[in-house]
């Protein structure tokens, strides 16, 4: 009876604190964001997927919105750069990843690409790295179930991120048949999702860079061997060189000994040059304006199109390139330039030629043409309307100064839900359970489970893992059972949408199974070890 009696006291004094701090203080309310990353859609793809009558969803849900044809994204077009700074609007050169190897120029070392995906994944919100692992194949198909829990998740997080990440690999591995496939799929798990929205929610979509399905080029081994004593680190788009005063002479035989299209140098301060097998390109900037000319073929087209050489504002350029085969080209460089982390030179490989290794078999993108650098940018709801007329963006600007007042850290709520259990395991002799969790704070809960044949726990527990469809606990306690003992406990919860499964085991104790349904916000039904009835308030 003292393990009783000290079981109700515990449950006396949560309840009274209720009474006493009153329910924990929620955050500002700033609106309601939903923010998708589809990976390696062109808006290219995006329109002819469009066209053919394959996207009914995202068609129909945004023809109250805007879809934007012409996002300009990074240069270079790598999900790292994107990811590493869209969402704090940060430029090219304002971030520490402009390739895959992170070189150190002092040190003479790269740090390579799992050190590289490791600063990209931890820029990402703790529940949205679960994305990650959806976009390999056989996981990738627990990217529309995880999808499908998005809406409950906004009331309680305000903004939510999410990342589909399988339209990339697909498209690396297997080519762009593959790729339209899992967009489509993206598509119908998405209109699944949006009946489930609030109209008051926000719901903003883009992609980071596009994609080239092409020649597979490899060059990396002979470019060593040709310029083992000029190079230090080749790290696409990326060329550390020996000695920078070689950088006119490294930059033109690169033209000639390997498969790439341009490089560019930066002469001075003001002034880059850049060289093609058919021209030199000559970028100056004078107070914040960037100006273009050639010698040769004007291979970006530009002059052609009615530009007549005259200095331009980023801005004007993207008014200017937007639509054309070469955006944004002068800025993107002379940006990328301004990175401390750059090489002595920046190299460019367009499409149709592409390089990779590992499973980057069918597609990759590198280039500076409009099926790498545009995409598509989707908007709709009550605090996006002022951009419904927009027609083109830069990708860098999205969070800056085109939709502000999004806090992507402070996402969090103050504490989990309180909740009360009942069960009753024989009906004709009834053992009456109970269990009673609260929570002080976000991943912490403490609770008591009481049953009527003198079996009790006391416990706490911590949220060791979060995704879009698991969360796994870890705890410990006191329990009695005729004697008093140490409890160990694992919980592992996996939900979809109103149906979830819940896997505890624990030292000294039988593992439970419980099958639940949510009927509301509030209420859940259980069915515990698939043969005891029972029911949960939250709140």
């Amino acid at each position: 009876m003292k393990i009783r009696t000290l079981i109700l006291s515990f449950i006396l004094v949560i309840i009274s604190s209720f009474v006493f701090i009153g329910i924990t203080e929620a955050r500002e309310d700033r609106g309601k964001y939903l923010v998708i990353h589809v990976d390696g859609i062109s808006s290219e793809l995006f329109l002819d997927e469009l066209n053919a009558g394959e996207l009914e969803n995202l068609n129909s849900f945004f023809a109250n919105g805007n879809i934007i044809d012409y996002g300009i994204t990074y240069f270079p077009p790598f999900t790292q750069v994107v990811t590493t700074r869209i969402r704090e609007g940060k430029k090219i050169y304002e971030g520490e990843l402009i390739d895959w190897d992170r070189y150190d120029e002092e040190t003479d070392e790269g740090h390579g690409k799992i050190s590289v995906f490791m600063k990209m994944r931890d820029t990402v919100s703790r529940r949205a790295r679960s994305n990650f692992a959806y976009g390999y194949p056989v996981l990738s198909y627990l990217g529309g179930p995880a999808l499908l829990n998005v809406p409950d998740l906004i009331d309680k997080y305000g903004v939510v991120e999410f990342y589909w990440f399988a339209t990339d690999t697909y498209g690396h591995a297997f080519g762009e048949n593959q790729q339209r496939k899992w967009f489509r799929r993206f598509d119908k798990y998405f209109g699944e999702m949006a009946s489930n929205l609030d109209d008051d929610v926000n719901v903003i979509i883009y992609s980071d860079h596009g994609m080239t399905f092409g020649e597979r080029v490899d060059f990396e081994d002979e470019m060593e061997e040709i310029f083992k004593d000029d190079v230090l680190n080749f790290s696409y788009p990326n060329i550390y060189l020996a000695n920078s005063d070689d950088k006119v002479k490294i930059a033109k035989k690169l033209l000639r000994e390997t498969p790439l299209d341009y490089t560019f140098i930066q002469e001075k301060k003001n002034k880059i040059i850049g060289y093609h097998n058919e021209s030199s390109i000559i970028f100056e900037i004078k107070n914040e304006k960037i100006s273009y000319s050639y010698e040769g073929v004007d291979t970006f087209g530009y002059y052609e199109a009615g530009y007549k050489g005259q200095p331009l504002t980023e801005d004007q350029w993207l008014e200017f390139t937007h639509k054309l085969e070469y955006p944004l080209v002068p800025v993107n460089i002379y940006n990328l330039f301004k990175s401390p982390n750059v090489g002595d030179i920046i190299s460019v490989l367009n499409a149709p030629k592409i390089m990779g290794d590992g499973y980057v078999r069918k597609g990759n993108h590198q280039g500076i043409t409009s099926i790498d650098m545009t995409v598509p940018i989707f908007l709709k709801g009550p605090n996006l309307e002022h951009l419904y007329d927009y027609e083109y963006m830069r990708l860098d600007s999205l969070f800056s100064t085109k939709v502000t007042g999004v806090n992507f850290e402070d996402v969090e709520p103050k504490r989990e839900k309180h909740s009360i259990s009942l069960w009753v395991d024989d009906y004709k002799n009834p053992d009456l359970k109970a269990r009673f969790s609260y929570s002080p704070k976000y991943r912490v809960q403490l609770g008591a489970n009481i049953s009527l044949d003198d079996i009790y726990d006391m416990w706490g527990e911590y949220d060791i893992y979060s995704g879009y469809l698991t969360r796994h606990w870890l705890g410990g306690g006191i329990s009695y059972d005729d004697d008093l003992s140490t409890l160990i406990k694992f919980r592992s919860e996996i939900r979809v949408r109103r149906l979830a499964l819940d896997y505890t085991i624990a030292r000294g104790r039988d593992s439970k199974t419980n099958l639940s349904y949510r009927v509301s916000n509030n209420i859940d039904l259980n069915l515990l070890d698939f043969e005891t009835f029972g029911l949960r308030y939250r709140w």
